[in-house]
């Protein structure tokens, strides 16, 4: 049969990479207004590193409930400046008693216009 939308989304996010990067500026998560939402991975293998952005636009309609990660409990709490929209993401996010410091040594800031 046909392949549905749905399925070749999944098929995209399992070979997004094994890590998220965070994403900063007038974009979503970061921007909880923002009609525009940005999901960026990266993935290391064999000393190269290749990083993916997935870019979205849509509407979110009301105020979404937006989490962040109380590295000193190791949980998820409310948190209106938090980055995430998704406290699953959220707590698969939040290791244990502390968050994981993300490695971007050697990442620069790329501006998408």
């Amino acid at each position: 049969g046909i392949r549905k939308p749905v399925w070749r989304a999944f098929q995209m996010l399992a070979g997004a990479g094994s890590s998220r990067l965070p994403v900063r500026g007038f974009v979503s998560p970061a921007d909880g207004s923002s009609d525009i939402s940005v999901l960026a991975t990266k993935e290391s293998s064999g000393g190269k590193l290749t990083v993916q952005l997935f870019i979205a636009n849509y509407h979110r309609l009301g105020d979404a409930v937006r989490y962040s990660c109380d590295a000193t409990k190791g949980q998820c709490k409310e948190d209106r400046s938090g980055s995430f929209t998704d406290k699953e993401l959220c707590q698969a996010n939040c290791k244990s008693s502390q968050l994981h410091a993300m490695d971007t040594q050697g990442l620069h800031n790329v501006t998408l216009t």
